[in-house]
C-alpha cells in the first residue's frame, strides 16, 4: 500500500513494512509499522454523519533559504 506524501527536510520517502486495516462490529482499526516500530495506530467508530470538507486549495508553499557567503550567513533583504 502506498500513500501520497512528500519528502521532509531532504530525507527520501520510505514505505511502511506493514499496514493493516480491519473492521469488526462497526469499529475500524488500523496500524502501520516501520522497522519494527509502530508508527500509527488508530481506532474509530463511524457515526454516519456527514463531515464538511474544509477548503484547502489554493495552497502556497514558500521556502526561504539564507544566502551563504564565505561560510557565514549574510543578511538578506526582501522587498
Amino acid at each position: 500500500m502506498l500513500f501520497a506524501t512528500r519528502e521532509i527536510w531532504g530525507f527520501r520517502m520510505t514505505l511502511a513494512d506493514r499496514v493493516e486495516l480491519r473492521e469488526s462490529a462497526g469499529v475500524i482499526e488500523g496500524e502501520t509499522e516501520r522497522l519494527g516500530t509502530a508508527v500509527i495506530s488508530l481506532a474509530l467508530e463511524p457515526s454516519g454523519k456527514e463531515i464538511a470538507v474544509p477548503e484547502t486549495f489554493p495552497r502556497l508553499f514558500w521556502k526561504v533559504l539564507p544566502q551563504a557567503a564565505g561560510g557565514k550567513l549574510s543578511s538578506t533583504r526582501w522587498s
